[in-house]
């Protein structure tokens, strides 16, 4: 290995513990690891295409969708700057998957100090809550359980949205390298979660054991190819029904008067209010919607709802909480189909490449990262989305090289 490939190795593969000081470090040590990286392989690799000519025409469209949003954007300065870096993520991870399937040794040296990066970050997470947590509500309960301890924590939110990410990296990272520590550093991601009530991880964690539970029972009495199209059918119609119980209208007596359907123990009062609102703004933009990252920008999205159970709340706080909904506001249905298409065409060409027990965890994998996306992060969210590319290229290149060899 060369001294530059070194370098890069060390830069990518701790590149998540940056998020401990916040994205912008993650992104610009990430950055440099690849493009170092770049730098010093053969130059043949770039006159590969990023996919072959029968998919092209699969990519081409998702660009050519999203470009057509962003163009009649109600904001075009906005919207095109987003394209522009998510075209960059996909490349750039890309580029890392061909290299590192074909050079061994420069991929074991990433995923051991992944290794390393992984686990040291569930550790500084965990002595961090560990430190700050407190439990002023405590003396109140006449008797304490552990449930009610639970819920008397005050939570400890430093680290609560990184979570999402360090949580999905400790519960892969045995594919990429096995130790025993790996035990122990998911025993510690529970308080984790639990102290800086992280939501978001623990759904995309449940529903992406529910995936793999119902995966497995159609590969015992069904056939695999009819999982998608259930999985499908399953979304839709729980989206349907979802939007159906949400706010329709939001005039002040209506707000006013308004009482959930939804449980709130299930969705806060707000996220109802603003996935509710951003579906009535779908409806009157369906085809190519109001433009990629734009919905904080909507005139009337900035009204406070006025409540009695969310105060001075906007209708949309900076963006819908939900990448479903906020992929249909922005890009319209288009936008939307055409992404899922490529997203499921990437995939499927890397699980025709798994082993039994690789496909359980690419399946996990996307479940719990787009799970935990349906109330928490924002698809343009740089950090998230670049989070996304390179670990599937990560999960990818150990796939291809495993059966290459």
């Amino acid at each position: 290995m060369t001294i530059l490939q070194n370098i890069s190795s060390l830069f990518i593969g701790f590149s998540f513990s940056l998020l401990l000081f916040n994205p912008i470090a993650f992104g610009i040590c990430l950055g440099i690891g690849i493009i170092f990286l770049l730098s010093g392989i053969n130059k043949e690799i770039f006159k590969e295409r990023v996919v072959d000519k029968k998919n092209l025409l699969i990519f081409l469209s998702f660009l050519t969708i999203f470009s057509l949003s962003s163009f009649f954007s109600i904001i075009p300065s906005r919207s095109f700057p987003v394209i522009i870096y998510l075209l960059i993520f996909i490349i750039l991870s890309f580029y890392l998957f061909k290299i590192l399937k074909e050079n061994n040794d420069l991929r074991k040296k990433i995923f051991k100090y992944f290794f390393i990066s992984t686990n040291l970050n569930i550790l500084v997470v965990f002595l961090y809550v560990l430190n700050n947590y407190s439990c002023y509500t405590c003396p109140k309960y006449e008797t304490l359980n552990f449930f009610t301890f639970l819920k008397a924590i005050d939570a400890v939110e430093r680290y609560k949205g990184f979570l999402n990410i360090f949580a999905i990296n400790s519960l892969i990272i045995g594919f990429f390298y096995k130790s025993k520590l790996n035990i122990l550093t998911n025993l510690l991601l529970i308080p984790c979660l639990i102290i800086s009530n992280c939501n978001s991880a623990i759904l995309g964690i449940l529903l992406g054991v529910i995936s793999l539970i119902i995966f497995f029972l159609f590969n015992m009495f069904f056939k695999k190819k009819y999982f998608l199209i259930f999985l499908s059918i399953l979304s839709t119609s729980i989206f349907l029904v979802t939007a159906k119980n949400l706010p329709q209208k939001f005039s002040i007596e209506y707000v006013k008067n308004f009482e959930p359907t939804i449980p709130t123990q299930i969705i806060d009062i707000h996220r109802q209010f603003m996935w509710g609102f951003s579906i009535n703004k779908f409806i009157e933009n369906p085809i190519l919607g109001v433009g990629p990252d734009t919905s904080n920008f909507l005139p009337e999205g900035q009204k406070e709802i006025g409540s009695k159970y969310t105060g001075k709340m906007f209708l949309i706080s900076s963006h819908p909480h939900n990448f479903f909904i906020e992929l249909l506001l922005e890009v319209g249905i288009l936008g939307f189909v055409s992404f899922i298409i490529f997203i499921l065409f990437v995939n499927i060409e890397i699980a025709k490449r798994c082993s039994r027990k690789q496909i359980y965890l690419l399946l996990f994998f996307n479940v719990y990262f787009w799970g935990s996306s349906l109330v928490n992060f924002s698809f343009w969210q740089g950090w998230w989305q670049a989070s996304y590319y390179f670990l599937l290229a990560l999960i990818s290149s150990k796939i291809f090289e495993k059966k290459k060899r």
